[in-house]
């Protein structure tokens, strides 16, 4: 898909992003406009891409327990567990 078509569907749509930051509080609506689109922008998205994939997080929503990656939309229960998790090994671990 070519990259005009990509930035203009979907969930980060240049207006949906807009409207996000305003929901935000983005104070100068204008420049994140401006920048969204920019090299910066697309360098900062590759690298923290990048950086996920290095982590074992191929997707969203992800968090990290504890250097573990919980992946997808997850009930309370799961990240419950995770966090049991983490606390028993540092508890093993004397931290």
């Amino acid at each position: 898909m070519p990259d005009q078509a990509r930035r203009e569907s979907g969930a980060f749509a240049t207006e949906r992003l807009v409207a996000m930051a305003r929901e935000a509080g983005v104070p100068d609506l204008a420049r994140f406009r401006a920048e969204i689109d920019g090299a910066a922008a697309r360098t900062a998205v590759r690298r923290d891409s990048d950086e996920g994939y290095e982590l074992g997080v191929p997707s969203t929503p992800a968090f990290l327990v504890n250097g573990q990656p919980v992946l997808g939309a997850q009930p309370y229960g799961a990240f419950e567990a995770a966090i049991e998790r983490a606390a028993a090994i540092a508890e093993k671990e004397g931290r």
